[in-house]
């Protein structure tokens, strides 16, 4: 029995200085697998949240008003060399023709939902800054006619004015 008690007091001896020697220590490499992985979903979603063509808008003195995105308001964007384009499908011609016009009329009227009128009767409009606002005129009574009552153009804000 004595040598029992003999090696319990030398193991917690042991245990009591094994214990002093001990270092806490951070695990980073979890750390840095979560944070990758999060960079990947936001790079992803980013990439979805772009919606419409890329056009250069132009610049405005006018604050922007804080608007709540719909994700069912179509984007009808109006590039450079006056191409109309749906979200990202550039198929109908240019702004001036009148084909062109009544064809995204069609387009949008398919993109919207049925019965669903606070939807349809909203719409984006991103112009570029180098197409004249009497190219856009027309589109712009068309869909007036058609019963769409909130346009909103996109553009850019001025800072430092």
């Amino acid at each position: 029995m004595g040598s029992s008690l003999k090696r319990s007091r030398r193991h917690s001896a042991n245990n009591a200085a094994s214990l002093a020697e001990v270092r806490a220590e951070i695990n980073v490499t979890p750390l840095v697998d979560v944070s990758l992985v999060l960079l990947l979903i936001f790079m992803v979603v980013s990439l979805k949240i772009s919606r419409g063509m890329d056009v250069q808008l132009p610049e405005t003195l006018v604050e922007e008003k804080e608007q709540q995105a719909d994700d069912m308001q179509p984007i009808v964007s109006i590039l450079e060399n006056k191409e109309v384009c749906l979200e990202k499908k550039c198929e109908f011609g240019k702004v001036t023709k009148k084909e062109a016009l009544y064809d995204l009329l069609d387009a949008l009227k398919k993109s919207w939902r049925e019965g669903d009128e606070d939807v349809r009767q909203k719409l984006t409009i991103k112009v570029h800054h180098r197409v004249r606002m009497r190219d856009v005129r027309p589109l712009i009574v068309l869909l007036h006619d058609d019963g769409v009552v909130d346009l909103n153009f996109g553009t850019y804000a001025l800072e430092g004015k």
